[in-house]
């Protein structure tokens, strides 16, 4: 998605990409050299605990979740699902988007997307998290998207594999709009 990021928007942006996972990172700098991409930045850290001395204009934050929207594709994954702890799993994603909401700028827009159809993992952590704060308000995703069968009626996007023909997904967006947490 890093990668994508940025040949989207070119040269006119750095693309920061934090994550705990040196092989993840690695990979990530393989390809970003493979494709010449000069405007992305390679951060080892823990997203629930991440500092920086400057905020962001967008935050994506793709938490790591159960999957269950890949079943369609990865059927093995059915089998990691029972052995998951859901409250854990719950845990680390609202700690993380708590901590995102932190990093973006004043008129900044945060993204939180999960590939699960499981609501715990979609509303379930967005909700709570953007209601117990007055400095963002949500985006209407149906804006940019137009009306679709995959946005739902608070203007988010929930795919479902058997009615979109891809992974299922659950996407929203919000805009900070003043500097309270």
């Amino acid at each position: 998605k890093t990668t994508q990021i940025q040949e989207y928007t070119g040269s006119k942006s750095v693309v920061t990409a934090v994550d705990i996972s040196d092989e993840k990172l690695e990979l990530l700098k393989t390809l970003a050299t493979q494709k010449a991409l000069r405007g992305i930045t390679v951060i080892r850290a823990d997203v629930r605990t991440f500092r920086s001395d400057k905020s962001f204009d967008r935050v994506l934050l793709d938490a790591p979740c159960t999957g269950s929207g890949t079943l369609r594709r990865r059927p093995e994954v059915r089998y990691r699902i029972p052995d998951t702890d859901m409250k854990a799993m719950t845990n680390l994603q609202t700690r993380m988007l708590k901590n995102a909401l932190s990093l973006v700028r004043p008129g900044g827009i945060i993204v939180y997307a999960v590939c699960s159809i499981f609501p715990e993992e979609g509303p379930g952590i967005w909700d709570p998290v953007i209601k117990a704060t007055d400095a963002f308000r949500e985006e209407d995703l149906s804006e940019q998207f137009g009306p679709a069968p995959f946005i739902t009626p608070e203007g988010r996007i929930f795919t479902l594999p058997y009615r979109d023909d891809m992974d299922g997904f659950f996407i929203a967006a919000a805009r900070r709009i003043n500097n309270r947490e």
